[in-house]
């Protein structure tokens, strides 16, 4: 405050005049508030965002690699799983720092199970919902009613240090006074029918636009909740094969079919153990799941909603839907639903090609590295320690990239929620309609 005393000083000896003044103290109050409310903003943008995308193992793979060198596990090397400790007594040391090692090590040998998915999807998820609390709050003091009430709140102590409380008791004791009289309410209704009367033609078009603006937008949003359930069932029914997919994902990955081994982050590679995975799933396990009907319907249901947004957006009435739909802008944001009000590109009317709803990705994925695996399982001194180690790591990834998915399921029943909410009415809205019609 003595600072901000120090610049009120500045400003009087510049300026005598008290009309002019005081609103210049109240402008540099408020500027100087939004600065530091804009940086704050930043700072609570940045974590939120650090958060919601953070790696849930909280370690990137190079590190973990690192880790089972330290402790003598070479991955790459053939049959370094047997070389890893079994347990933390066998380590050659039992200080905290091998123990950390130890346990970051553990990690490349262990697949994720779908229950830990679905636990590691809830942490996140958590985490992610309380995040957005210091942005919700800077949010809430950047308005500029409170910006101005708090301006004019410090200049008003400094103007009349010490005299708050007793203004504030004369102005409460007077409220009554001018209740009684009643002279202001026809003044006050005069003065509106006035402004109503002389700009009648294009205030009450802007009523009209804005109030079928809003029915139509509102039309169209149940229209969508029924869309986005239709998704949210198809994409549970994906999660339920999640692990036939994953499994899929690394045959192919690895070559399995054509070497006649099969790989798995437990054990590495295994020989005589394909034959009835080849006869279960085919040659191509992961281009036969994807073709599966609950996959299918899943695509078409993504693009039925994706669908569904372009034609708000074409309608010319997007800005009203993401006005409507601001309280749960994150989710669509995280779930890539928000580009299809946004743009109109083809690019974005893809649907499930450019959304991480769905496993559409994995297809796509493989696709750009399984040149690189061939290249690697094809070569005439086969390295079968390099392979595993590229299979590892993508193995890493990959389960990454499924919890991404499984996340989108949460943020889509949080959107399913909202809209029904809106649909069907909370207790205040119901309490007031109730009030109106009486």
């Amino acid at each position: 405050m003595e600072l901000l005393y120090e610049i009120f000083a500045s400003i009087e000896a510049d300026v005598t005049q008290p009309w002019l003044g005081i609103p210049l103290k109240v402008a540099v109050v408020a500027a100087i508030l939004l600065g530091g409310l804009t940086v704050a903003r930043f700072l609570a943008i940045k974590f939120w965002i650090t958060v919601s995308v953070r790696v849930e193992r909280r370690i990137w793979f190079s590190d973990v690699l690192e880790s089972a060198n330290k402790i003598g596990a070479r991955v790459g090397n053939p049959g370094w799983r047997r070389n890893l400790p079994r347990s933390w007594a066998n380590l050659g040391r039992n200080s905290p720092v091998w123990l950390l090692r130890y346990s970051m090590a553990r990690r490349l040998v262990r697949q994720v199970s779908v229950k830990e998915l679905e636990r590691m999807t809830k942490r996140r998820n958590t985490l992610e919902q309380l995040s957005r609390i210091p942005k919700r709050v800077v949010d809430f003091a950047s308005r500029r009613s409170l910006v101005l009430l708090a301006s004019g709140a410090a200049v008003y102590q400094y103007e009349r240090p010490g005299r708050t409380r007793g203004d504030l008791q004369i102005i409460v004791d007077e409220i009554p006074r001018v209740a009684e009289q009643r002279t202001w309410v026809p003044i006050l209704v005069l003065t509106v029918g006035v402004f109503a009367f002389t700009r009648s033609g294009n205030l009450i078009d802007r009523i009209r636009a804005r109030d079928e603006a809003a029915k139509d937008v509102n039309r169209m949003l149940a229209e969508l909740l029924a869309k986005l359930s239709k998704l949210d069932v198809a994409l549970q029914e994906v999660h339920e094969n999640i692990s036939a997919y994953r499994s899929a994902y690394l045959d192919v990955a690895s070559g399995a079919a054509e070497s006649g081994r099969t790989w798995s982050p437990e054990f590495g590679f295994e020989s005589d153990h394909y034959g009835p995975r080849v006869s279960l799933y085919g040659r191509k396990s992961l281009e036969i799941l994807l073709e599966e009907p609950e996959f299918q319907r899943l695509q078409c249901a993504l693009e039925a909603v994706a669908d569904h947004l372009t034609d708000i957006r074409e309608k010319g009435i997007s800005s009203v839907a993401l006005r409507i739909l601001s309280p749960v802008w994150e989710e669509l944001y995280n779930c890539r639903l928000q580009s299809h009000l946004y743009h109109s590109t083809s690019r974005y009317a893809v649907g499930i090609e450019y959304s991480m709803l769905g496993l559409g990705w994995m297809k796509e994925r493989l696709e750009t590295k399984e040149r690189h695996f061939r290249r690697l399982a094809k070569k005439d001194d086969r390295d079968d320690g390099e392979l595993d180690s590229k299979l590892v790591e993508e193995s890493y990834h990959l389960d990454e990239l499924i919890l991404q998915s499984r996340l989108a399921h949460c943020q889509l029943q949080k959107i399913e929620k909202f809209l029904l909410k809106r649909l069907h009415g909370t207790s205040l809205t119901k309490l007031v309609s109730a009030v109106g019609h009486k």
